[in-house]
């Protein structure tokens, strides 16, 4: 096994350690000591889609757009965990939609890299995405107790982006192992799985947020998806070229 991935592998051992401590360090509030945690390991998912672009040689657009991405990300942990103004919290989000614009660009052009024939958008990502922001307005309406009021279109705009972004990368995915490609299914997981810990993640965060609803089990949920997604999201560079 090559030095790069023998490299990898310990950072995402090392991300399986480091999450669960963090978790206990931001309960019941964020600390010094929490902050400290929680960039370190946004820096070791940031290292790991450097390290898979790095060490495969994978010099693709989609690499390129994918660790923007990340650190796009890194940014956002920074602004939603140094303080609990709002104004932080929105500098965060900002942020976190660049990346998920980074991420589905990547995907997109993944695609077309790969299947030229395919279009920027076809009809059936297009419901899909409409499907699902559909069935999240109706879920949060009918599950939360308070309303977003101010916040309700940089949500809207938001859940946008993360949707289009999960969507793209399950058709990427399923492009992928429906083409043949080598490791077809487990990229196809690694793509669809990473995306939908994502929407769960901040699915959730809207709820702790916004709802008022901060327990110790949903903020853990919270956090796990969200380390959970960038992993796998990461380690999709050692794949797509």
């Amino acid at each position: 096994m090559s030095a790069y991935k023998i490299a990898i592998i310990c950072m995402i051992c090392a991300e399986i350690i480091l999450v669960p401590l963090f978790i206990r360090a931001q309960w019941p509030k964020k600390t010094k000591k929490s902050l400290a945690l929680k960039m370190i390991c946004a820096s070791l998912f940031v290292a790991i889609g450097v390290t898979a672009m790095v060490g495969g040689q994978n010099e693709s657009l989609y690499a390129i757009l994918m660790v923007a991405g990340f650190a796009m990300c890194w940014l956002g942990d920074l602004f939603l965990h140094v303080s609990p103004k709002q104004i932080y919290f929105f500098i965060g989000l900002i942020f976190f939609l660049i990346g998920h614009i980074f991420f589905a660009s990547g995907y997109t052009i993944a695609v077309k890299d790969m299947f030229p024939a395919a279009s920027i958008f076809d009809w059936r990502e297009m419901l899909a995405i409409a499907a699902l922001l559909i069935f999240g307005i109706v879920g949060r309406r009918c599950t939360m107790s308070h309303k977003l009021g101010k916040a309700t279109i940089p949500i809207l705009i938001y859940t946008v982006a993360l949707l289009t972004m999960f969507v793209k990368a399950c058709s990427l995915g399923i492009r992928y192992v429906l083409a043949g490609m080598p490791y077809g299914i487990g990229v196809c997981l690694l793509l669809c799985i990473g995306g939908a810990l994502f929407v769960i993640s901040d699915s959730t965060l809207v709820y702790i947020n916004f709802d008022k609803r901060k327990t110790f089990p949903l903020k853990a949920v919270n956090l796990v998806t969200y380390f959970g997604a960038q992993v796998l999201l990461a380690s999709s560079i050692l794949f797509i070229h």
